[in-house]
Formats: structure tokens, C-alpha cells, sequence
């Protein structure tokens, strides 16, 4: 039985390829104790980017209870792509992808995604919606285009 609920789904097409998201729901374990879970979540991710090869991916917190534990910083592994062109702010060649979170998951997630923590090394960005988030998405899909 897995630990976490986890869906996935093609939110729209592009030129350049899909936009997928993945959403994750429950409760992540606070620090070490969330390791297990954080493997998951890699995981599945993979699984999607593998079977699917978006161009951009958003990743859905919103019914997540996540508090802190650095392990959820590995969700840039499955992202990494092959692509030799870093976008403006990114240190890791990954394709563009979000966060999705509102309240105490969001504000427990927001210095994971400052430069000096993986995530934001990579080039993740936070949004309380995912209108937002896609809107994000989008603009970074035309950028690597150019």
C-alpha cells in the first residue's frame, strides 16, 4: 500500500510537448522520518516523466501535510534532463516545473525553492495556485524555445 496518494494528469499540450502535473496527498512525516515518503514521491515522478517525456511538470501539494524534511528536495531527480541550455536563475539542466501549495505546506515549502536550496538551484518556483503555476510554466516552455 503506498504511503502517500499520488495522481497524475495532462493538463494541457504545446508545441513543444505536455504539461503534466502530479499531485500528492497525506501526510509527509516530519524530517528523517519523511525519507520513505520523499522516495515515493520520487518515484512516481519518475514514472510520469518517463512514460510521458513533458515538456514542463507541476507538482500539486495542495492536500499535502507537509511541515519539513529535506528529503522532498529529491523530487529534481526525476526532472533532470539532458539539455546542455541552463534557463536564466537555474544551476541544474532540469525541465521547467512548479510547486502547488497553500497554508502551512507552502510556507514550510518556500525556502526550499530560494536559490540556495535545491530546488530553487534548479529553477522550481511556488505558487498558491495552479493557474499560476501554469501560467509560469507556459512562459518557461516558450523561453526554452527561443
Amino acid at each position: 500500500m503506498p504511503l502517500l496518494k499520488s495522481c497524475t494528469e495532462c493538463l494541457e499540450q504545446t508545441p513543444r510537448g505536455s504539461i503534466a502535473a502530479i499531485s500528492f496527498c497525506g501526510l509527509y512525516p516530519l524530517g528523517s522520518l519523511g525519507n520513505e515518503h520523499a522516495r515515493e514521491m520520487r518515484e512516481s515522478l519518475a514514472k510520469l516523466v518517463g512514460e510521458t517525456n513533458p515538456a514542463a511538470v507541476l507538482i500539486d501539494f495542495t492536500d499535502l501535510e507537509y511541515e519539513w524534511g529535506d528529503g522532498i528536495c529529491e523530487l529534481v531527480r526525476p526532472l533532470r534532463t539532458t539539455s546542455k541550455t541552463l534557463r536564466p536563475g537555474c544551476h541544474l539542466a532540469t525541465r521547467p516545473f512548479c510547486l502547488v501549495a497553500t497554508g502551512k505546506t507552502a510556507e514550510a515549502l518556500a525556502p526550499l525553492v530560494e536559490p540556495r536550496f535545491l530546488l530553487g538551484t534548479a529553477g522550481g518556483k511556488l505558487f498558491a495556485t495552479r493557474a499560476e503555476a501554469l501560467s509560469f510554466l507556459r512562459s518557461q516552455i516558450a523561453m526554452d524555445g527561443q
